[in-house]
């Protein structure tokens, strides 16, 4: 459906994903009217990994604090390591976008 191609600030994670738009030719048109597709951004394995930390939504990564960040990019305490996901710099970024594309400023 339509709907799932929507995004809230309170949407999980999981929800986030690449769109592949359709070609265009030389003329701008669409090539054969082919479809978008649709790839995650984030794998199931990713999900967990953030969920542990107690990330499971657009807000609460884009309002994770230094220490949280650097825990999923795979850095613990001093002489530990803990479960890093790969893209979260880039799915911070994009869910600080969502969030303050979508809050209402008073």
């Amino acid at each position: 459906s339509t709907h799932g191609a929507f995004l809230c600030i309170d949407s999980p994670l999981a929800d986030v994903k690449r769109v592949q738009l359709p070609p265009l030719d030389n003329d701008g048109q669409l090539l054969n009217f082919t479809n978008h597709y649709a790839f995650p951004i984030v794998s199931d394995k990713d999900i967990s990994v953030m969920a542990s930390e107690g990330v499971e939504t657009i807000r609460d990564l884009s309002s994770s604090d230094l220490y949280s960040v650097l825990k999923l990019r795979g850095f613990d305490y001093p002489g530990r390591y803990a479960q890093e996901v790969p893209n979260v710099c880039y799915l911070r970024a994009i869910s600080i976008a969502v969030v303050e594309k979508c809050s209402v400023k008073v």
